[in-house]
């Protein structure tokens, strides 16, 4: 997303999110957008000194090929949602991408391939357990973002009956090599 920074990061979550950035990603993201992105990317971040980190994106094998072209490591997670994204018309597809990804990355020296469902508020409880056996199958990290906003929290604990932790625990996603993010926004 770094060719993307800035983009109405003034609005909330939802407005950003749903209004702004999906519609853009579906318009615009593609394998060489995101090979440029990433370039740039891990440009800023080896000049900060960073020498690894985790992403979640569309088109992960072109993220996972220019990170180990620059000699950097990552763990690299193909995103699966309920929504059409820019590599991925329905979840099947995109969760049928992760599986063909982390075959492909499996075992790579710089590159760690994970599934990444997005987030419990942009995917299906099927998709979660879905993700997750996919994770243990292969014996790779699920990196999914956690919490974003506190009413997400809300909302998640309204529609689920339960808070968002405990939720994704009776599905198991903790049984996975999981990696949640949590941010704060």
């Amino acid at each position: 997303m770094t060719l993307l920074r800035g983009l109405a990061n003034d609005l909330r979550l939802d407005v950003w999110l749903l209004g702004y950035m999906m519609p853009v990603e579906r318009e615009f993201v593609n394998p060489e957008f995101v090979r440029l992105g990433t370039y740039l990317a891990c440009a800023e971040m080896i000049r900060s000194g960073v020498t690894c980190f985790a992403d979640m994106y569309y088109f992960e094998d072109e993220i996972a090929q220019a990170t180990q072209q620059v000699g950097m490591r990552a763990v690299c997670g193909q995103t699966v949602l309920k929504f059409p994204s820019p590599d991925a018309q329905t979840y099947e597809e995109s969760l049928s991408r992760a599986r063909d990804f982390i075959q492909r990355w499996k075992g790579n020296e710089l590159i760690t391939p994970a599934v990444a469902p997005h987030a419990p508020y942009t995917c299906t409880s099927e998709i979660l357990r879905e993700c997750t056996a996919l994770a243990i199958e292969f014996d790779v990290p699920c990196i999914f973002i956690l919490q974003k906003l506190n009413s997400k929290l809300r909302n998640m604990r309204a529609e689920q009956g339960m808070p968002v932790v405990p939720y994704l625990k009776k599905l198991n996603l903790f049984d996975a090599r999981s990696s949640p993010r949590i941010v704060f926004m």
